[in-house]
């Protein structure tokens, strides 16, 4: 039996679940819990995730994992089918700490800056780029936000939700990047409630691993990426430059790094739009 050693774990990892492989890539194994969440297990090359484990391996996933497998994980110890590891002696990740906020005039630069970033590379790489319903819809939430309009971001968010192809659908990776920088804002709390109460009876339409990274959102977890870029364009002294912070989270899947990037400056403009009483216009 294979015995693979967990380099680090997410926050909220938990101590003990039933599930089953759900999909392998090359790089990360889903595991479906019987509970209906999700767990993930990662190369060491992958950024942290608040519910994953990253495993010390030289090999794909896809190559030690099956889909349909059980899982079995209990007392830091997990198994499945031939393969098994520990998680005893794996690091805590935690996201940075949400402090001290810089002024407005810097955080609208580097808001700017990261929205710069992002359209030259959506300039090189033009599939990337949100689909015209998600776009029409991103303006839509970041107007909602801006006017403080409750009842208009319900129905944006709820029309989001599951919308886009794929593992998971553009509308909800620009839903989560929304939610990465609101959770940033404590004055923003009865907004994420709205968007709690709103999205949650839409999460069974869209896929599992999507459903999952929702709930997480919902709950003030995010991923490593996420976490930097919003900590980047709003702590006095960030963990890494905006331009760094984008490039981390532009290496997620295929779209979904550049969709919560769109997301989280959607939000983070409709700050100033609120401030200014101005058009909140499109991000892309």
């Amino acid at each position: 039996i294979m015995l693979l050693p967990g380099l680090s774990l997410g926050s909220s990892w938990p101590a003990s679940v039933d599930g089953r492989i759900g999909p392998v890539f090359r790089r990360v194994c889903n595991v479906e819990v019987d509970d209906g969440t999700l767990l993930v297990l990662t190369t060491p090359d992958l950024p942290h995730l608040p519910r994953a484990l990253k495993l010390r391996v030289s090999v794909p996933l896809d190559q030690l994992f099956q889909p349909g497998t059980a899982f079995h994980l209990s007392g830091g110890l997990w198994r499945c089918g031939g393969v098994s590891g520990t998680c005893l002696e794996a690091a805590v990740w935690q996201p940075p700490p949400i402090g001290e906020r810089v002024s407005g005039d810097r955080r609208r630069a580097r808001v700017e800056a990261a929205s710069a970033h992002l359209e030259t590379h959506l300039d090189r790489w033009p599939q990337k780029r949100l689909s015209p319903d998600v776009e029409t819809l991103a303006t839509r939430l970041g107007l909602a936000l801006a006017g403080g309009n409750v009842d208009g971001l319900k129905r944006v968010a709820t029309a989001l939700v599951g919308l886009g192809q794929g593992l998971t659908p553009s509308g909800d990776d620009l839903l989560v990047g929304c939610l990465a920088w609101l959770a940033r804002r404590p004055e923003a709390r009865a907004w994420r409630d709205d968007l709690a109460e709103a999205l949650r009876p839409r999460l069974a339409t869209t896929t599992p691993v999507s459903r999952h990274y929702l709930i997480e959102a919902l709950a003030g977890r995010f991923s490593e990426p996420m976490a930097l870029l919003a900590d980047a364009l709003d702590a006095p002294c960030p963990v890494l430059p905006v331009w760094k912070a984008v490039e981390t989270a532009l290496v997620i899947g295929a779209s979904s790094g550049a969709d919560g990037i769109a997301g989280l400056l959607v939000a983070a403009r409709s700050d100033f739009n609120r401030s200014t009483g101005s058009d909140h216009g499109s991000i892309q």
